[in-house]
């Protein structure tokens, strides 16, 4: 995905013009897009889009205690969620539990290629990274095989693959460094045989995220000094990256500096600071806040948006609540690739924003907020398309469609 920049004052005018304020399921809208679609209480951990018509869905399945409080069985269920309102099916897959003296904590992802969906799990920690599995389960059938994965942390769909965030395979030796990995996962079907590293990040795992066009765009989960980056920090890899790095054999992947940062951590974090202190409960301590990324997504025009959760908590790190919001990012050539926040979309004060999954078909953008699944369109208000047409576009992207 590259951008050409043509008016930053004609994009910093339609921000100003155009912004809405009014609020839905908790969900203030701040931003150009607006609530098409609700479908409430339903209370997914995850989402992705299958086709035009279905979402997939990771829920909550608690099993049971293990009879000590720090073991436990905690899994989770597969779902489709028809659009645009419902209902949720029965479950299509489920998870196994790693087994006695073990807890199993569930995956907070899934995502899907349309035919297969992708979801995970950890264990116990042991030693520098988490033990864990991957499920692969057929949307059609619910057949599900699993693969060990340590450390896995979210996954994608680009260009009909399947791509991994995680710490480790025996396949790559990245177990030894604790830090994550972007995998390219192996797979006939739903049955997982492998996974090619496209690179070592050398942080903790992140978020990763197919935005078309063959590129993936991954969060880091810590320091990383091979990416000379941060907490937070977002890289673009090209599909010409990926590729290099596929060439390249299953366990080498390509060099750091192939990866171009589009954006840092504080950055992101100072688009909401204000917001976030404005609404600190009583007993929080800035120092104990931890800002999170939740989700990565893009559309058609070639927008990015994350969302972020900002967790408060006292001087003994105990939760006292969340606040979250939506950005709208766009990407420009510099001649390497970067990011810049064009708007503030949504903000929600009682809790965290979620997990996001774009419908090309009718260009809405779903959003988990809570217990609800909101699906956002980029309606214009009235005089809005004319008053396009007379200033220049913001940015032009190469990639004219989402594949």
């Amino acid at each position: 995905m590259r951008f050409s920049v043509l008016s930053t004052v004609a994009a910093i005018a339609l921000i100003v013009a155009f912004t809405q304020s009014s609020s839905t399921a908790g969900l203030a809208l701040t931003g150009t897009r607006q609530v098409q679609h609700t479908i409430t209480d339903v209370s997914p951990r995850d989402i992705d889009v299958v086709d035009s018509n279905t979402l997939i869905a990771a829920f909550d399945r608690f099993v049971h205690f293990n009879g000590d409080p720090f073991e436990f069985d905690e899994t989770i269920d597969i779902k489709s969620i028809a659009l645009n309102n419902g209902p949720v099916s029965p479950a299509i897959g489920t998870q196994s539990v790693f087994g006695p003296g073990e807890s199993t904590f569930g995956g907070s992802f899934v995502a899907t290629d349309g035919a297969v969906a992708i979801h995970g799990q950890t264990t116990n920690f042991a030693g520098s990274f988490a033990p864990g599995k991957i499920f692969l389960t057929n949307i059609n059938t619910g057949a599900t095989n699993e693969m060990d994965v340590a450390g896995n942390t979210d996954a994608t769909s680009e260009g009909g693959s399947l791509y991994l965030s995680a710490a480790a395979t025996t396949t790559t030796g990245l177990a030894d460094n604790g830090f994550s990995g972007i995998f390219l996962v192996e797979n006939t079907g739903a049955s997982p045989t492998g996974l090619n590293l496209i690179i070592d990040t050398g942080a903790p795992s992140g978020q990763v995220s197919g935005i078309g066009g063959g590129d993936l765009i991954f969060a880091l989960g810590g320091n990383s000094i091979a990416l000379q980056g941060g907490f937070n920090d977002l890289y673009l890899l090209q599909s010409e990256d990926i590729d290099t790095a596929l060439a390249a054999g299953q366990t080498n992947g390509i060099t750091p500096a192939a990866a171009d940062r589009l954006i840092d951590g504080p950055t992101l974090r100072a688009a909401i600071i204000d917001f976030a202190n404005t609404h600190r409960p009583s007993g929080s301590e800035p120092a104990s806040d931890f800002l999170g990324i939740s989700d990565i997504e893009s559309d058609n025009a070639g927008n990015l948006f994350v969302s972020l959760t900002n967790f408060y908590s006292n001087s003994n790190f105990e939760l006292l609540g969340s606040v979250g919001a939506l950005l709208q990012l766009t990407i420009y050539d510099t001649p390497d690739a970067t990011a810049q926040i064009t708007q503030i979309l949504a903000l929600r004060d009682d809790g965290g924003i979620g997990d996001l999954a774009y419908n090309p078909a009718d260009d809405v953008l779903w959003v988990v907020a809570g217990d609800d699944l909101i699906g956002l369109s980029n309606v214009p208000e009235p005089g809005m398309a004319a008053l396009l047409l007379l200033v220049a576009p913001v940015a032009v992207t190469r990639r004219t469609s989402r594949p």
